[in-house]
């Protein structure tokens, strides 16, 4: 939830279970109240879940066609799913390039100083 939305909710906050609210419906009718103050476009609650959920298979590495799956997105989706994460599965491609790549360097530093002792034994 964007900041500004969540602060444009905080003077409902502290009024029945949930900023006020008896259930989703309400939630998000105060989601989108919130939202139009904030000058930001409506979103639901059910969409902050399923973003959240998306979002946390993407970060634990999961790839696009996954995550796809697991949140019962159709087949014609996946082309969303890319455009709305597609950043959070590059991020977690990044790092694991980033970590091969100190693997390797780490692999190719060993590699020559075990080269290096044996050619000084041999001397």
């Amino acid at each position: 939830m964007a900041p500004s939305v969540y602060e444009a909710m905080l003077p409902f906050k502290g009024r029945n279970p949930f900023f006020g609210c008896r259930d989703r419906f309400h939630l998000n009718r105060m989601i989108a109240r919130a939202c139009k103050r904030a000058g930001v476009p409506p979103i639901t609650s059910h969409k902050i879940g399923r973003h959240s959920f998306a979002a946390r298979l993407l970060a634990q590495g999961l790839s696009l066609k996954a995550v796809q799956q697991a949140g019962g997105w159709s087949e014609d989706s996946i082309a969303t799913l890319a455009k709305h994460y597609g950043h959070l599965e590059q991020s977690a491609l990044d790092a694991a390039v980033r970590s091969s790549d100190t693997n390797l360097a780490q692999l190719l530093n060993d590699a020559q100083e075990t080269s290096e002792k044996q050619g000084r034994k041999r001397a």
